[in-house]
C-alpha cells in the first residue's frame, strides 16, 4: 500500500527543511494542514504536565495562556536528564511566543520550567543554550545564503552540518536522526513522484520499492496515519448522509474507547471554532479588499492590523500561510 502521496511527500520535505528553526513549522510552500491532522487523531497520548505554579503561568504570552507545554524533559531510571527531541519540543512551545514577549523573558521562563522539573538542572540548561545557538546559526544561514536558493538535499546537508557543529555528532544524531531520516525519505519520494519522465506504472513500482525499504516502525506510523485519514473520510460521508454527531461519537467510543473519543470530540470542537474564526476573518478581509487605499503599503498595513485583531502568536503564522496558499491557488 502506498500510504504517502506525492503531495504529502512534498509537504513532509517542507516541514523538515523549509523552516528549520521551528521543529514543527507551517510549510513555507504548499497546503496548510488542518487543525485535526491524522497525527492528532492518534489521540490517546497522556496530557503534558507543568510543574510551574499557576501564578508563574499567568505571566505566559497571551497565545500560550490556558495551554500546557508540549514536549517533555525525559529522565532515566536514576532521575538523570536524558536529552531527546521531546526537550526541544518543550523549548519550542515557549519560543513560539517570540514576537509577543522579549526573547530574554521567554528564555527565563524555560529555565524556570527546567529548574522546577529537574534536580540537578544543569544538563538541560546546557541543552537549552545549545538549542538557542542552533537557532541563531540557522537564522544566520537564512540571512546570508537563503534556504530558497538551495536544493532540498543541500538544505538538509547544511542543517546537518550546523547541528553537528553546535551539538556534536553524537548528540545531534540523538536529537535529529529520526527527523533527518524522514526528510531523506521524503526527498527520495518527491524525486520519483514528480519525475516527468516516468509513466504511471514505473512511478508506482519505484514508489513501492522505496516504501519496501522503510523500517517497520515507519511503516506502522504511516499505517496509523492512513487509518486516521480513513476515519475522517468515513465520518464525512456519514455526516453527508445525515448521521448525527451523537451517532458518530458512539461509533468512536466503540472503536477507540471513551478517552480517545473524548479527545476526538475536542478536536472537532477546536476545528469548528477555528473555521468559524477564519470565515469571520475572510469576510472582513473581503470588505477590506474592496476599500480604497493610497498604495499597496497602506493596504498591507491594514490587512496585517486585521490579522492581529483576530489572531495571536502562532495563529498569525497559520493565517498568513492560509492567505498565501489561497493567493497561489489557481482561480
Amino acid at each position: 500500500m502506498l500510504a504517502l502521496s506525492a503531495g504529502a511527500a512534498v509537504l513532509l520535505v517542507g516541514y523538515a527543511l523549509l523552516s528549520p528553526v521551528k521543529r514543527d513549522p507551517l510549510p513555507a510552500d504548499g497546503p496548510v494542514p488542518p487543525a485535526g491532522s491524522p497525527d492528532e487523531l492518534a489521540a490517546a497520548r497522556p496530557e503534558p504536565q507543568s510543574t510551574v505554579s499557576q501564578s508563574d503561568r499567568s505571566l505566559l504570552a497571551p497565545s500560550l495562556r490556558g495551554t500546557l507545554p508540549d514536549g517533555a524533559l525525559v529522565v532515566d531510571a536514576s532521575g538523570r536528564f536524558v536529552p531527546t527531541s521531546d526537550a526541544l519540543d518543550l523549548f519550542d512551545y515557549y519560543l513560539s511566543a517570540v514576537g509577543e514577549q522579549p526573547l530574554e523573558q521567554i528564555v527565563a521562563r524555560i529555565e524556570l520550567e527546567i529548574r522546577a522539573r529537574l534536580d540537578p538542572p544543569d544538563t538541560a540548561l546546557e541543552l537549552l543554550g545549545q538549542y538557542l545557538a542552533y537557532r541563531d546559526a540557522v537564522r544566520e544561514l537564512v540571512a546570508t545564503q537563503g534556504l530558497d536558493a538551495l536544493s532540498l538535499e543541500r538544505r538538509l546537508q547544511r542543517l546537518r552540518e550546523i547541528r553537528r557543529g553546535v551539538f556534536g555528532a553524537a548528540l545531534a544524531a540523538q536529537l535529529f536522526e529520526e527527523e533527518e531520516t524522514r526528510a531523506r525519505e521524503a526527498i527520495a519520494w518527491r524525486e520519483v513522484a514528480l519525475d516527468p519522465d516516468l509513466g504511471p506504472d514505473e512511478r508506482a513500482e519505484r514508489l513501492a520499492a522505496l516504501e519496501a525499504q522503510l523500517p517497520e516502525a515507519e511503516l506502522q506510523r504511516r499505517e496509523r496515519a492512513t487509518v486516521a485519514q480513513r476515519l475522517l473520510e468515513q465520518e464525512a460521508l456519514l455526516r453527508a448522509d445525515g448521521t448525527s454527531e451523537a451517532e458518530i461519537d458512539a461509533r468512536r467510543r466503540r472503536a477507540f474507547g471513551e478517552e480517545a473519543a473524548a479527545r476526538l470530540a475536542a478536536l472537532d470542537a477546536a476545528r469548528a471554532e477555528w473555521n468559524a474564526r477564519v470565515a469571520d476573518y475572510r469576510a472582513e478581509r473581503a470588505r477590506l479588499d474592496a476599500s480604497p487605499f493610497a498604495d499597496e503599503a497602506e493596504a498591507n498595513a491594514a490587512l496585517e492590523a486585521l490579522r492581529a485583531s483576530r489572531f495571536e502568536g502562532p495563529e498569525l503564522l497559520r493565517i498568513r500561510a492560509l492567505d498565501a496558499a489561497e493567493t497561489r491557488a489557481p482561480r
